[in-house]
């Protein structure tokens, strides 16, 4: 449910080393079409990765790094496994190999708040999608989801307004099927069985996905290189951009011809 403004600080700088970039909007997401009943059939890792494979296709583009932050690492992988498109390799930053509920904020209760939130969207569904719209206009929201989920000495209000206003365009029905995909998903296995070039990043302060879900990811696909982010929230690319760009522009010199 992230908008595109996550990568703001990582577009130009990669055009300007002559890469050619292209951000995969999700499907329901913004500017997308919903009919009734589509979220919940439709709305799958599997199909998100078929969408990317046939824009790809669609392009002409036969090789690809992939750039997958949280959610977006779930993606990267599932497109690996299906071995349907040329990947030389990827950057997985603040992604988590299991169910994001077990540990996000240091604790498990996710397990019983999720579906709690959920029976009140379905109880009342006209007055939720109104607070979930409207949640950016109240400063306390705003505080609370930048403590959680940024770096609040490194993040401007504007930005965190921005995210909370772009996700209330979306229907809430969109947030609680992929967090039910990403609790389904199991690559766990299928890890050991990636053998391309991996660039692992997170930031140490992470508290949606720890680093110890990094240090999985290090540990278990092979060769894989690790970059740890000092005070790094879950979106370490907006945090500390100038490193992380470094960082990701070393690992692309080394292995592609732009």
């Amino acid at each position: 449910v992230c908008n595109n403004r996550h990568w703001e600080f990582q577009l130009n700088f990669f055009l300007e080393k002559g890469y050619r970039v292209l951000i995969h909007n999700y499907r329901y997401h913004f500017g997308s079409k919903v009919a009734e009943g589509e979220i919940e059939d439709n709305c799958t890792f599997e199909n998100m990765s078929t969408d990317l494979e046939e824009l790809l296709k669609h392009l002409n583009i036969d090789k690809v790094f992939l750039i997958g932050h949280s959610m977006g690492v779930n993606i990267a992988l599932e497109l690996i496994k299906r071995k349907k498109i040329n990947i030389s390799g990827q950057v997985l930053i603040s992604g988590t190999p299991f169910d994001p509920k077990d540990s996000m904020f240091n604790t498990n209760k996710s397990h019983d708040i999720i579906p709690l939130i959920k029976k009140l969207m379905i109880k009342n569904p006209y007055l939720f999608k109104r607070c979930w719209a409207n949640g950016y206009r109240l400063p306390i929201i705003r505080k609370l989801v930048l403590h959680g989920g940024f770096h609040p000495k490194m993040i401007e209000d504007e930005f965190v307004k921005y995210y909370l206003q772009k996700i209330g365009e979306l229907d809430p029905k969109i947030f609680f099927k992929l967090m039910d995909e990403m609790g389904s998903q199991s690559m766990i296995t299928s890890l050991p069985n990636v053998n391309m070039p991996t660039l692992v990043m997170g930031g140490d302060k992470d508290t949606i996905a720890p680093i110890s879900s990094q240090l999985i990811f290090k540990n278990l696909i092979n060769n894989a290189d690790f970059y740890l982010i000092k005070d790094g929230s879950h979106v370490p690319q907006a945090d500390f951009p100038d490193s992380v760009n470094q960082k990701i522009f070393q690992f692309l010199s080394q292995y592609s011809r732009h």
